[in-house]
């Protein structure tokens, strides 16, 4: 569950078909945080939605902080396609 107040970070390493970064930094990048229900569904409208920042070297970079004790929902989107296996990184001195 994460903490309130407490800043948490995403980076997403983008490839084309290829298998090249894309480097120029033209990539559409959504990112949604939703709060789940009593039975571990994403309820709600978002409490985030925005895009990433684009690093350079094909790296996009979003960083949020929750206002709000509770589980959440992050997904992410890359041209219209959900990106799998997305995770934030845990806060220092966190277990992961």
């Amino acid at each position: 569950m994460p903490s309130t107040g407490v800043r948490r970070s995403l980076t997403l390493s983008v490839y084309d078909v290829y298998g090249n970064k894309c480097l120029d930094g033209s990539a559409i990048v959504v990112v949604e945080l939703r709060a789940l229900d009593s039975d571990g569904k994403a309820s709600g409208a978002p409490l985030i939605v925005g895009g990433a920042s684009h690093l350079g070297d094909g790296k996009y970079s979003l960083e949020y902080t929750v206002a709000e004790a509770g589980e959440y929902e992050l997904t992410v989107a890359l041209g219209g396609e959900a990106v799998a296996g997305v995770s934030p990184t845990p806060p220092p001195g966190h277990p992961t």
